[in-house]
Protein backbone atom coordinates (compact mmCIF):
# COMPACT_ATOMS: atom_id res chain seq x y z
CA UNK A 1 0.00 0.00 0.00
CA UNK A 2 1.65 3.45 -1.21
CA UNK A 3 1.17 6.63 0.43
CA UNK A 4 1.06 10.29 -1.03
CA UNK A 5 1.32 13.26 0.23
CA UNK A 6 0.60 17.77 -0.46
CA UNK A 7 4.03 19.58 -0.38
CA UNK A 8 2.49 23.21 1.37
CA UNK A 9 4.50 26.44 -0.60
CA UNK A 10 3.48 29.69 0.60
CA UNK A 11 1.91 30.76 -2.92
CA UNK A 12 1.38 27.56 -4.69
CA UNK A 13 -1.34 24.41 -4.67
CA UNK A 14 -0.52 21.20 -4.41
CA UNK A 15 -2.76 18.06 -5.42
CA UNK A 16 -2.23 13.95 -5.78
CA UNK A 17 -3.83 11.77 -8.53
CA UNK A 18 -4.34 8.78 -7.60
CA UNK A 19 -4.43 5.63 -10.02
CA UNK A 20 -6.73 2.96 -9.19
CA UNK A 21 -4.91 0.28 -11.76
CA UNK A 22 -1.84 -1.76 -11.93
CA UNK A 23 1.43 -0.66 -14.11
CA UNK A 24 1.04 -4.31 -15.76
CA UNK A 25 -1.68 -6.11 -16.85
CA UNK A 26 -0.79 -9.34 -14.97
CA UNK A 27 -0.95 -7.79 -11.67
CA UNK A 28 -4.69 -8.79 -10.08
CA UNK A 29 -7.00 -5.86 -9.64
CA UNK A 30 -9.82 -5.87 -6.96
CA UNK A 31 -13.07 -5.62 -8.66
CA UNK A 32 -14.17 -2.73 -6.23
CA UNK A 33 -14.88 0.92 -5.07
CA UNK A 34 -12.20 1.43 -2.95
CA UNK A 35 -12.07 4.26 -0.05
CA UNK A 36 -10.10 7.50 -0.16
CA UNK A 37 -8.36 8.31 2.56
CA UNK A 38 -6.18 10.96 4.34
CA UNK A 39 -4.23 10.59 7.47
CA UNK A 40 -2.09 11.98 9.64
CA UNK A 41 -0.07 11.67 13.21
CA UNK A 42 -0.52 14.29 16.38
CA UNK A 43 1.85 12.82 18.14
CA UNK A 44 0.31 10.19 20.05
CA UNK A 45 -2.23 8.50 17.21
CA UNK A 46 -2.67 8.24 13.38
CA UNK A 47 -5.98 9.51 12.08
CA UNK A 48 -8.02 8.68 9.72
CA UNK A 49 -11.08 10.48 7.77
CA UNK A 50 -12.66 9.34 4.15
CA UNK A 51 -12.53 11.70 1.03
CA UNK A 52 -13.36 9.73 -1.26
CA UNK A 53 -14.13 6.65 -3.95
CA UNK A 54 -12.42 5.53 -6.44
CA UNK A 55 -13.53 2.77 -8.45
CA UNK A 56 -11.43 0.22 -10.73
CA UNK A 57 -9.41 1.38 -13.55
CA UNK A 58 -9.66 4.72 -12.45
CA UNK A 59 -7.85 8.24 -11.94
CA UNK A 60 -8.88 10.66 -9.56
CA UNK A 61 -6.95 14.25 -8.74
CA UNK A 62 -7.49 15.59 -5.16
CA UNK A 63 -6.53 19.17 -4.73
CA UNK A 64 -5.52 20.21 -1.44
CA UNK A 65 -8.13 22.55 -1.30
CA UNK A 66 -10.42 20.69 -1.64
CA UNK A 67 -9.77 18.87 1.38
CA UNK A 68 -11.91 19.22 4.83
CA UNK A 69 -11.12 22.43 6.97
CA UNK A 70 -10.36 20.50 10.18
CA UNK A 71 -7.54 18.06 8.49
CA UNK A 72 -4.41 19.30 9.05
CA UNK A 73 -1.79 21.31 6.60
CA UNK A 74 0.52 18.38 5.51
CA UNK A 75 -1.55 15.29 5.89
CA UNK A 76 -1.00 11.97 3.51
CA UNK A 77 -2.83 10.13 1.48
CA UNK A 78 -3.87 6.69 0.51
CA UNK A 79 -6.98 4.60 -0.41
CA UNK A 80 -8.22 0.83 0.67
CA UNK A 81 -11.24 -1.10 0.57
CA UNK A 82 -11.52 -1.59 4.10
CA UNK A 83 -13.44 0.78 6.58
CA UNK A 84 -10.35 1.87 8.63
CA UNK A 85 -11.10 3.30 12.35
CA UNK A 86 -10.92 6.95 13.17
CA UNK A 87 -7.91 6.71 14.94
CA UNK A 88 -5.01 3.60 15.60
CA UNK A 89 -1.53 3.86 17.78
CA UNK A 90 0.28 2.73 15.03
CA UNK A 91 -0.34 3.42 11.36
CA UNK A 92 -2.11 1.13 8.76
CA UNK A 93 0.02 -0.81 6.45
CA UNK A 94 -1.26 -3.38 4.36
CA UNK A 95 0.61 -5.24 1.26
CA UNK A 96 -2.76 -4.37 -0.47
CA UNK A 97 -1.72 -3.23 -4.08
CA UNK A 98 1.95 -3.69 -4.03
CA UNK A 99 4.11 -5.50 -6.19
CA UNK A 100 7.11 -4.95 -8.11
CA UNK A 101 7.29 -2.75 -10.11
CA UNK A 102 4.26 -1.43 -7.79
CA UNK A 103 1.94 1.10 -9.89
CA UNK A 104 2.34 4.79 -8.52
CA UNK A 105 0.52 7.84 -8.80
CA UNK A 106 1.32 11.70 -9.23
CA UNK A 107 2.37 14.55 -7.00
CA UNK A 108 1.84 18.29 -8.52
CA UNK A 109 2.74 21.71 -7.38
CA UNK A 110 0.90 24.41 -9.74
CA UNK A 111 0.25 27.88 -9.87
CA UNK A 112 -2.38 30.25 -11.84
CA UNK A 113 0.62 29.81 -14.56
CA UNK A 114 2.01 26.56 -15.01
CA UNK A 115 2.33 22.89 -13.11
CA UNK A 116 4.73 21.00 -12.64
CA UNK A 117 5.19 17.13 -11.31
CA UNK A 118 6.60 13.69 -10.28
CA UNK A 119 5.76 10.20 -10.35
CA UNK A 120 5.82 9.19 -6.87
CA UNK A 121 4.89 8.06 -3.59
CA UNK A 122 6.01 7.08 -0.02
CA UNK A 123 5.95 3.17 -0.17
CA UNK A 124 4.80 1.22 2.68
CA UNK A 125 7.90 -0.81 2.99
CA UNK A 126 9.79 2.17 3.95
CA UNK A 127 7.54 2.50 6.69
CA UNK A 128 8.05 -1.12 7.49
CA UNK A 129 11.39 -1.56 7.02
CA UNK A 130 13.10 1.33 7.86
CA UNK A 131 13.41 1.76 11.65
CA UNK A 132 15.79 4.19 12.20
CA UNK A 133 17.63 5.32 8.96
CA UNK A 134 19.97 7.92 7.43
CA UNK A 135 20.37 10.11 4.60
CA UNK A 136 22.67 11.04 2.02
CA UNK A 137 21.54 12.41 -1.08
CA UNK A 138 23.39 13.71 -3.69
CA UNK A 139 21.90 16.17 -5.91
CA UNK A 140 22.95 18.86 -9.18
CA UNK A 141 19.16 19.73 -9.26
CA UNK A 142 19.82 22.75 -7.19
CA UNK A 143 19.56 25.80 -9.70
CA UNK A 144 22.40 28.61 -8.93
CA UNK A 145 20.62 31.95 -10.06
CA UNK A 146 20.09 34.93 -7.98
CA UNK A 147 16.36 35.30 -8.88
CA UNK A 148 15.60 31.21 -8.48
CA UNK A 149 14.32 29.92 -5.51
CA UNK A 150 15.10 26.63 -4.08
CA UNK A 151 13.56 24.31 -1.60
CA UNK A 152 13.67 21.28 -0.27
CA UNK A 153 11.39 19.12 0.56
CA UNK A 154 11.60 16.10 2.99
CA UNK A 155 9.26 13.27 3.59
CA UNK A 156 8.92 10.88 5.81
CA UNK A 157 6.70 8.03 7.72
CA UNK A 158 6.99 6.09 10.63
CA UNK A 159 4.90 3.39 12.13
CA UNK A 160 4.81 4.51 15.50
CA UNK A 161 2.75 8.42 15.46
CA UNK A 162 5.60 10.14 17.57
CA UNK A 163 6.67 13.25 16.23
CA UNK A 164 10.41 13.84 17.01
CA UNK A 165 12.88 16.58 15.74
CA UNK A 166 15.85 15.79 13.86
CA UNK A 167 18.56 17.53 11.98
CA UNK A 168 19.44 17.85 8.83
CA UNK A 169 22.74 19.37 6.90
CA UNK A 170 23.13 20.76 3.42
CA UNK A 171 27.14 20.34 2.44
CA UNK A 172 29.42 21.02 -0.14
CA UNK A 173 30.89 17.88 -1.08
CA UNK A 174 34.31 19.17 -2.57
CA UNK A 175 35.43 21.52 0.59
CA UNK A 176 33.34 19.23 3.44
CA UNK A 177 31.86 22.36 4.42
CA UNK A 178 28.35 22.17 6.34
CA UNK A 179 26.81 25.27 4.09
CA UNK A 180 23.31 25.07 6.16
CA UNK A 181 21.78 23.02 8.95
CA UNK A 182 18.20 22.89 10.17
CA UNK A 183 15.44 20.80 11.50
CA UNK A 184 13.04 18.20 9.95
CA UNK A 185 10.21 16.19 11.43
CA UNK A 186 9.37 12.60 10.91
CA UNK A 187 5.79 11.75 10.14
CA UNK A 188 5.48 15.31 7.94
CA UNK A 189 6.40 16.60 4.60
CA UNK A 190 9.13 19.15 5.34
CA UNK A 191 9.57 22.44 3.40
CA UNK A 192 13.10 24.20 3.45
CA UNK A 193 13.80 27.40 2.52
CA UNK A 194 17.37 27.27 0.67
CA UNK A 195 17.02 31.19 -0.41
CA UNK A 196 19.84 32.52 1.93
CA UNK A 197 22.34 28.73 1.30
CA UNK A 198 25.26 30.12 -1.01
CA UNK A 199 25.02 27.22 -3.57
CA UNK A 200 28.32 25.87 -4.70
CA UNK A 201 28.63 26.49 -8.71
CA UNK A 202 31.29 23.83 -9.32
CA UNK A 203 30.05 20.51 -7.09
CA UNK A 204 26.30 19.18 -6.37
CA UNK A 205 24.96 19.66 -2.84
CA UNK A 206 24.60 16.89 -0.19
CA UNK A 207 22.11 16.91 2.16
CA UNK A 208 22.88 14.31 5.03
CA UNK A 209 21.37 13.34 8.47
CA UNK A 210 22.55 10.87 11.00
CA UNK A 211 19.05 9.96 12.46
CA UNK A 212 16.46 9.94 9.53
CA UNK A 213 15.59 8.33 6.25
CA UNK A 214 13.10 9.44 3.93
CA UNK A 215 12.59 10.66 0.31
CA UNK A 216 14.78 14.25 -0.72
CA UNK A 217 12.58 16.01 -3.32
CA UNK A 218 13.99 19.21 -4.95
CA UNK A 219 12.15 22.74 -6.32
CA UNK A 220 12.80 25.38 -8.01
CA UNK A 221 10.73 28.21 -8.90
CA UNK A 222 10.91 31.82 -10.28
CA UNK A 223 9.66 34.82 -7.90
CA UNK A 224 6.63 35.11 -10.67
CA UNK A 225 5.76 31.16 -10.28
CA UNK A 226 5.86 30.73 -13.99
CA UNK A 227 8.54 28.30 -14.21
CA UNK A 228 8.46 25.15 -11.59
CA UNK A 229 11.05 22.53 -11.24
CA UNK A 230 9.99 19.37 -8.83
CA UNK A 231 12.51 16.33 -8.64
CA UNK A 232 13.79 13.40 -6.27
CA UNK A 233 16.70 11.71 -5.89
CA UNK A 234 16.94 8.55 -5.87
CA UNK A 235 18.88 6.68 -3.11
CA UNK A 236 22.55 5.51 -4.01
CA UNK A 237 22.20 2.03 -4.18
CA UNK A 238 20.53 3.10 -7.98
CA UNK A 239 24.11 4.25 -8.83
CA UNK A 240 25.57 0.77 -9.02
CA UNK A 241 24.46 -1.32 -12.03
CA UNK A 242 25.93 -4.73 -10.90
CA UNK A 243 27.38 -6.28 -8.22
CA UNK A 244 26.22 -5.63 -4.23
CA UNK A 245 24.17 -2.28 -4.33
CA UNK A 246 23.40 -2.24 -0.82
CA UNK A 247 27.00 -2.82 0.12
CA UNK A 248 27.85 0.61 -1.86
CA UNK A 249 25.00 2.54 -0.48
CA UNK A 250 26.10 1.62 3.42
CA UNK A 251 29.71 2.36 2.73
CA UNK A 252 28.61 5.73 0.72
CA UNK A 253 27.01 6.97 3.37
CA UNK A 254 28.86 5.86 5.89
CA UNK A 255 32.17 7.44 4.54
CA UNK A 256 29.79 10.87 4.51
CA UNK A 257 28.33 11.03 7.60
CA UNK A 258 31.66 10.05 9.13
CA UNK A 259 33.44 12.85 7.14
CA UNK A 260 31.28 15.62 7.95
CA UNK A 261 29.55 14.29 11.30
CA UNK A 262 32.31 12.68 13.24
Amino acid sequence: MNYYFFPKIEGLESSVTLVNFPCQERFPIRDEIQKVYVTWSDGKNWHYRVVGKIAPHEAIEFHHSDLPENIPDSPFMFFHYKDLPLSSAELIVSDHMYFMPTWRGNIKIYSEHTATSYEGDYQHEMVVHIKKGSLVSLSPMFQNHPEIKNKFIFVNMTLSPEIREHLLHFVDPKRGVILHTTQVYNNSCNIISLDTVEIPTETPVLAISNSIAGIPIYFSHSPDMRQLSFEHTHPPASLVVFGEGLYFQRKFKDDWLKKILG
